[in-house]
């Protein structure tokens, strides 16, 4: 018996000696960021907002927020939770009836 034939498009080459290709583009755009346990807690928050943007009851909002934080407490090592607070507070402001100041807001998980 010989040696095996190696299948079409295959070959052996010395393993002192490199083989390069031609790179090629993948279809994923450096531009985009996959999405991240932030946007998420971003997104709940702003449906909790337009839900209570008929709802004049703060106190309300403010512990449902809290539940809503409780459930991404996991994640706080990869959530800045003041940058989704600024978020929040600028997106509040003409959707809630009732005034937030930043320090109102919760500021830990």
């Amino acid at each position: 018996m010989g040696l095996a034939k190696p299948e079409t498009g295959t070959a052996l080459h010395d393993p002192e000696t490199f083989v390069f290709t031609v790179a090629s583009p993948d279809e994923v755009s450096e531009q985009t960021l996959p999405k991240g346990p932030s946007d998420d807690l971003l997104e709940e928050a702003k449906v909790l907002i337009n839900a209570y943007g008929d709802n004049d009851n703060k106190t309300e909002f403010l512990s449902f927020f809290k539940l809503l934080l409780d459930k991404y407490a996991v994640f706080r090592d990869e959530i800045s939770l003041p940058a989704v607070i600024l978020t929040l507070n600028e997106y509040a402001v003409t959707r809630l009836p009732f005034p937030l100041k930043e320090t109102e807001w919760p500021s830990t998980f």
